[in-house]
């Protein structure tokens, strides 16, 4: 009876560090995934800041160009005013031919500009996109990785577990 409650003991004893130890496994793998999820987070919430800052700064100097072209024809319909009144019949003439022009240059430029700003927006989608993508392909990386380490600690704890069952069988055979 001594024996046996010995034995007992001993094995009462290492299902106990074996709980611990399982408990400690677990929550370590857990606190690995947070911390790996708040990394991930954190790095995608700075990629989305950084994508509207270049938005924005995009935008802004498209604005700064649009405002800058708009000053130039201004000053280039103040001349054609200033010309209009100094000459008479043939200054009409040449004023309508500069009009002309001025309204296809407008019109040239202000396409131009549409045409850049819808080029950048195309490459900045393209590469929200890309980043967007990068980021859910590491995320599943991560998660393989979890889940794999989770298996391995399952299978330590299964190993941990037989070797424990054989040593009661073999204390209780013992005993």
């Amino acid at each position: 009876e001594t024996m046996q409650q010995e034995a007992d003991e001993r094995v009462e004893a290492v299902e106990k560090v074996l709980e611990t130890t399982k408990e400690s496994l677990e929550q370590s793998a857990i606190d690995r995934l947070e911390a790996m999820d708040k990394a991930f987070q954190e790095k995608k919430a700075l990629m989305e800041k950084t994508f509207e800052t270049n938005r924005e700064d995009i935008e802004k100097k498209a604005d700064t160009r649009v405002a800058e072209l708009e000053n130039q024809l201004q000053e280039l319909n103040d001349e054609l005013q200033v010309t209009k009144e100094t000459m008479q019949q043939e200054a009409d003439e040449r004023v309508e031919a500069v009009e002309k022009v001025l309204e296809t240059t407008k019109e040239s430029l202000e396409q131009s500009a549409i045409d850049r700003l819808e080029a950048m927006d195309k490459a900045f989608q393209e590469k929200k996109a890309l980043m967007e993508k990068t980021f859910e392909t590491n995320r599943e990386d991560i998660e393989k990785k979890a889940d794999t380490r989770v298996a391995e600690l399952e299978n330590q704890l299964q190993e941990l577990n037989d070797e424990l069952q054989v040593t009661k069988e073999t204390m209780q055979q013992e005993a």
